[in-house]
């Protein structure tokens, strides 16, 4: 299995309007709790510390998946995570 490398938005290319990280924002906010907890978890599993505040703003989600994906997303992201 191929392994993805993180996302960083100080990647060639990428910015904070258009990167991965607005895009997986935009995820936390999708109609559909599935997506919005997999975003979490990409969130997570990525280290992607950029995303805590949408994270933390998922903890409160109507979805109990999305709440807990989220928690356990923000328990992963390292303090220098990014």
């Amino acid at each position: 299995m191929e392994s993805i490398s993180p996302i960083s938005p100080e990647q060639p290319g990428l910015d904070a309007r258009s990167g991965p990280g607005e895009e997986l924002s935009e995820l936390l906010r999708d109609q559909s709790p599935r997506v919005r907890a997999l975003a979490a978890r990409l969130a997570g599993k990525q280290d992607l510390g950029y995303m805590r505040a949408g994270l933390q703003g998922a903890t409160g989600d109507a979805d109990a998946a999305v709440r807990a994906a989220a928690g356990w997303a923000l328990a992963r992201i390292t303090p220098d995570g990014g």
